[in-house]
C-alpha cells in the first residue's frame, strides 16, 4: 500500500528535481542545487551572531565548504530551506536576490 504521509508527497518533487541520489554523508535537510552533472547539496544553518553556517557538498558527497557566511541584501532573521537558488563555488545566491558570502 502506498504511503499516505503528506511529508513524503511534499519531498517527492524535490527528490525528482534533483535527479541524483543523496550521498549517505549529506544530511537529509540539505537541498540540491544545479544540474545533476555539476550541482551541489547545500545546508544553511540557523543564524548565530549575524552569521549563517553554510555547508556545501558536491554530488558525490565531498564537503566543499563549511564556514560562516554573512548576508548581502535584504535584512532577515532566518533563511528557509527552499530559499537557496545557486552556488558559484564561493557564494550562495538566494531566490530574493540576496547573497550569502564568506564572513570576513
Amino acid at each position: 500500500m502506498a504511503s499516505r504521509n503528506p511529508a513524503c508527497l511534499l519531498l517527492l518533487p524535490l527528490l525528482l528535481a534533483c535527479g541524483v541520489r543523496r550521498p549517505a554523508r549529506v544530511p537529509k535537510e540539505a537541498v540540491c542545487l544545479g544540474p545533476k552533472d555539476g550541482g551541489v547539496w547545500v545546508l544553511v544553518g540557523a543564524r548565530q551572531d549575524g552569521r549563517w553556517p553554510v555547508r556545501v557538498w558536491d554530488r558525490d558527497g565531498a564537503l566543499k565548504a563549511d564556514s560562516a557566511f554573512v548576508l548581502r541584501g535584504m535584512a532577515r532573521v532566518s533563511i528557509e530551506a527552499h530559499e537557496p537558488a545557486a552556488w558559484d563555488g564561493r557564494q550562495l545566491a538566494l531566490k530574493d536576490g540576496s547573497l550569502l558570502v564568506p564572513a570576513p
